[in-house]
């Protein structure tokens, strides 16, 4: 498998590419190094290729906040935030 075949399903049951640039821009703004940002990218991407097709978005999530909480806390905790904003309870 490569990262062509990776798929993501979000929220709303539509089923995307998998976009590990995304998540490196997301590690930068919640204030990791580029080495870190890209680090943690290759993690998940790793971490993804293991896991059954198409990955729910929501498990995906999960599994960013647990990377970034083990190498930059303060930034977990960024990442918690906007992911809040994206979806503010109903």
């Amino acid at each position: 498998m490569d990262l062509k075949d990776l798929k993501v399903k979000k929220r709303d049951g539509s089923i995307e590419p998998y976009q590990p640039d995304k998540l490196v821009r997301i590690a930068l703004a919640a204030g990791l190094t580029h080495r870190q940002a890209l680090t943690l990218g290759t993690h998940i991407y790793d971490w993804a290729l293991t896991q059954t097709q198409p990955i729910p978005t929501s498990i995906v999530r999960d599994q960013i906040i647990s990377e970034l909480k083990a190498v930059h806390p303060p930034a977990a905790n960024l990442y918690l935030w906007y992911e809040s904003t994206k979806h503010p309870p109903k």
